[in-house]
């Protein structure tokens, strides 16, 4: 099963705001845009060019395209 989260990110500093934020206006640090959302609903303040919004991987998504570990890795681990 794929896990991804729905996430903007402000162009203009970075910040990266999940969609769903419990209700609760969350906004980037320069203040350019915002996001209030839940499972039901997700609003976006700013100007349309100052955010994107894009997905993010879920770490069972991420370690599918991890190359397998050496068998140096895997004793190395393994005495941790």
């Amino acid at each position: 099963m794929s896990i991804t989260e729905t996430t903007y990110k402000c162009k203009k500093c970075g910040d990266e705001i999940p969609a769903n934020t419990n209700k609760n206006l969350t906004s980037c640090k320069c203040g350019a845009s915002a996001v209030d959302g839940c499972a039901d609903y997700v609003r976006v303040i700013g100007d349309r060019e100052d955010w994107k919004q894009w997905e993010v991987a879920g770490a069972e998504d991420v370690v599918k395209h991890l190359p397998p570990l050496t068998k140096e890795e895997v004793e190395h681990y393994e005495g941790l």
